[in-house]
């Protein structure tokens, strides 16, 4: 499939805000309350639009330059998956924890797994949905959601990264000196 630059920033968009709505169901129904993940204050979580996207092309990218009949969509989708899952784990949880200074992500070991998983529906049944969506939608909606989206997405963004190295100076000044 073949994306135009519009395409491919609304796809991020939706995808930053769906991982965030998982994010805070997941926590929710795990007992542990409402808890916003994110490093913005809104509903955006950055490694979910950029996993999603990541899977998207890598399993597009694999199917068309390589010989892979004999392995199912799936198949494709739930490695691609599990293995940008893991990658994007660890690169945010050395990013965020080397910025605030302190063990604030951790990662599970079934993370990249249901990462996985959550790719086949991605790939298999919702990527195929939103993407007739956004060519079906007047270019007058892309524009707006997109001026709205990455004004807000953008100012939260540097926030977030404002706080977590505000965060690292007040605990680098609150240890004791020996």
């Amino acid at each position: 499939m073949d994306y135009q630059i519009f395409e491919i920033l609304l796809l991020y968009a939706i995808y930053c805000i769906l991982g965030w709505v998982c994010q805070v169901m997941g926590f929710s129904l795990a007992g542990k309350g409402y808890q916003n993940r994110g490093l913005c204050k809104g509903p955006y979580l950055t490694s979910y639009g950029l996993g999603a996207l990541a899977v998207i092309f890598s399993v597009e990218y694999t199917s068309a330059k390589f010989q892979l009949e004999g392995i199912p969509l799936p198949a494709r989708a739930f490695c691609a998956g599990t293995v940008i899952a893991l990658i994007l784990g660890v690169l945010s949880m050395v990013t965020v924890n080397g910025l605030c200074g302190s063990r604030l992500i951790r990662i599970r070991w079934f993370q990249p797994i249901l990462c996985g998983f959550l790719s086949v529906i991605l790939i298999v049944h919702l990527n195929p949905l939103l993407s007739a969506y956004i060519r079906w939608m007047s270019p007058w909606v892309h524009l707006f959601f997109l001026l709205f989206f990455w004004m807000q997405y953008l100012s939260q963004l540097f926030d977030g990264i404002s706080g977590l190295l505000r965060l690292k100076k007040k605990m680098h000044f609150s240890q004791p000196r020996e």
